[in-house]
């Protein structure tokens, strides 16, 4: 099982790259520029705009993005999404999941949550992976 979340979990590229795991970057507007957060921005740039007052906004990863990840991972997948009340990124993941030629080995949660809790239930559903529990119980 393959574990992917949004960057609204603050988990960093090069974490993920040592959790195993896979962070598609939402997208931080400011100023009408666009970044993928951690890829084109990281922390220190943003809050420098922060600081000379910009106003940022965000927006989910887009649909084709994610799909791009679901379907370059073979094994089934566990994406846990920042709260659907929070962002569109749980519709854009259960979109690219419908639009999947398997489906079914796609399965999209939605934390409720964002930053540390949604942080705190990737670490735990990959506790679990390591403890040999499955999909279905992590889900749960």
């Amino acid at each position: 099982m393959h574990i992917i979340t949004d960057s609204a979990s603050l988990i960093t590229p090069e974490e993920a790259q040592e959790l195993g795991i896979t962070v598609v970057p939402a997208c931080v507007i400011v100023n009408g520029e666009t970044y993928r957060d951690f890829i084109d921005i990281g922390s220190e740039a943003f809050l420098s705009l922060l600081q000379k007052g910009h106003t940022p906004t965000s927006s989910q990863p887009a649909i084709g993005d994610v799909m791009e990840i679901f379907e370059s991972v073979s094994d089934e997948i566990l994406y846990l999404s920042i709260g659907d009340g929070l962002s569109g990124s749980y519709q854009s993941a259960a979109g690219a999941r419908n639009c999947s030629e398997d489906p079914e080995r796609i399965h999209v949660i939605d934390t409720k949550t964002l930053a540390g809790p949604q942080r705190y239930l990737v670490k735990k559903a990959l506790s679990l992976r390591e403890q040999g529990e499955t999909l279905l119980t992590i889900q749960e």
